[in-house]
């Protein structure tokens, strides 16, 4: 497969009905009175092109067949490694490693 069609391809993860495999996403649940400030977050987040939101979900309803209790939220956020996933999917070898270290994020710098 040429590199360019492999980039192609990796457009579409995630990212419309077209799509088929998995993706890895991680979930959890907020208070229904936290969702404005999570919102607010979430939106500072995309603007520092930190993205990853697979759905939130409207109070006490399940997001992405997963429940959610009354009076809770539910985000669910794409995780861990999916392109690499897409990548083996498309039926090529892949090899990954776990995280080997952490970092605190204050001493994570803006890419430019």
């Amino acid at each position: 497969m040429e590199k360019q069609n492999l980039l192609n391809n990796f457009t579409f993860v995630g990212f419309g009905t077209a799509c088929y495999g998995k993706l890895l996403a991680n979930f959890r649940e907020i208070p229904e009175s936290a969702i404005s400030e999570a919102e607010e977050i979430l939106s500072s987040l995309a603007d520092a092109r930190i993205g990853g939101i697979a759905e939130i979900g409207k109070p006490g309803k399940s997001v992405l067949k997963m429940p959610v209790e009354a009076g809770k939220v539910g985000i669910a956020v794409y995780a861990g490694t999916n392109i690499m996933a897409a990548v083996s999917e498309m039926g090529i070898k892949t090899v990954t490693y776990p995280i080997s270290t952490t970092i605190d994020f204050k001493e994570l710098k803006k890419l430019t």
